[in-house]
């Protein structure tokens, strides 16, 4: 039986969906340790608790702060996430991950740095399954929207300096730097059962807005229900990525005309597999800018820095005019991925 460690990021739960359809497949002939933190822990203590199979370790990941001229320590120092003691989360961590796993076959890793130290120090061959991976590897400016691409690529460069392969996931194309072009491989983004099978049953009037967990909107919720307010003949239905019922979240996504949201990966993914509409309002982040921005361009919706009584009017135009555009073509990641750890 193989030996795997996988790391997920724990900023809200679009990285663990992503990554959990690969979990399930990788479990029936894998021993993994999951290192996870925040979102992503909570979730793997409750749904992966009583398998055998696999072992739920807690780790701490240092929120480094960005800026236009890259990462600012000063600022990640004082940073509140960054007040617990990361050496003792993290020692024993991997003192279980030891006991349990030992050396691992490979190590999988989606934005989470610990479990990649972890295959450094055994040297086994790490993989990245994510998203960010591709402002390291791909061609992109250096700035775009008031945004800085360099405290994106400082990031990656510090947590995920060599890797034996790069896998990318992205609802848009990427064309990878010819340094790359043997390292990486772009994929569509693997859905979560629960997505994959969701019957589409549209109700006029009723749009879904969502709200990342991660802070820093342009936009108070306050403002945004006011602006709800204006458009009685609607039905909104918010969420944000901190208490939101998953079971209602995908019942508003089943009935939903369209998306508001600030603009993630992974709920822009999302809407475009399913063919749905998006409201797309980035936070003041590079891959926010480029996700909203690459939604626009490809058709799949409009690009607002805030929502606005004009805006949604404009969008409720384009939701009734709008057809889905291409997708990606379809993937079979987490085949994909075996295939690759066993050979």
């Amino acid at each position: 039986m193989k030996k795997i460690v996988y790391g997920i990021c724990g900023i809200g739960l679009g990285h663990m969906y992503r990554q959990l359809p690969i979990i399930e497949e990788l479990k029936k002939q894998a021993r993994i340790a999951i290192f996870a933190y925040g979102e992503s822990l909570k979730f793997c203590e409750r749904r992966f608790g009583d398998d055998k199979n696999i072992q739920v370790i807690p780790v701490a990941v240092p929120y480094v702060v960005g800026m236009p001229g890259g990462l600012s320590f000063k600022d990640s120092l004082a940073h509140a996430a960054n007040q617990q003691n990361f050496w003792e989360i993290n020692a024993k961590g991997m003192a279980q991950a030891q006991k349990f796993i030992g050396k691992p076959d490979a190590v999988l890793t989606d934005y989470e740095p610990v479990s990649a130290q972890y295959a450094y120090m055994y040297d086994a061959p790490l993989y990245t399954l994510d998203q960010q991976s591709k402002y390291l590897t791909g061609e992109f400016p250096e700035e775009f929207a008031g945004a800085s691409l360099i405290d994106e690529v400082q990031r990656l460069r510090m947590f995920f300096p060599k890797a034996h392969k790069r896998i990318v996931f992205s609802f848009f194309d990427v064309p990878v730097r010819k340094a790359f072009k043997d390292e990486v491989t772009v994929v569509a983004p693997v859905l979560r059962k629960e997505l994959q099978g969701l019957k589409r049953e549209v109700k006029k009037g009723s749009y879904l807005i969502y709200l990342s967990a991660q802070g820093g909107h342009r936009q108070s919720l306050k403002k945004i229900q006011k602006v709800c307010e204006a458009f009685p003949e609607c039905s909104f239905h918010i969420f944000d990525g901190k208490s939101s019922n998953d079971r209602d979240f995908l019942a508003a996504l089943a009935t939903c005309e369209g998306v508001i949201s600030t603009a993630g990966h992974s709920l822009m993914s999302e809407a475009v597999e399913l063919g749905i509409p998006v409201y797309a309002m980035p936070l003041n982040l590079y891959e926010q800018q480029m996700n909203a921005f690459q939604i626009e361009k490809i058709g799949h919706g409009i690009n607002k820095p805030i929502f606005t009584k004009e805006g949604f009017e404009a969008f409720k135009l384009f939701c009734k005019h709008y057809k889905p555009a291409l997708k990606p073509e379809a993937f079979e990641a987490k085949n994909f991925i075996y295939k690759m750890i066993n050979c």
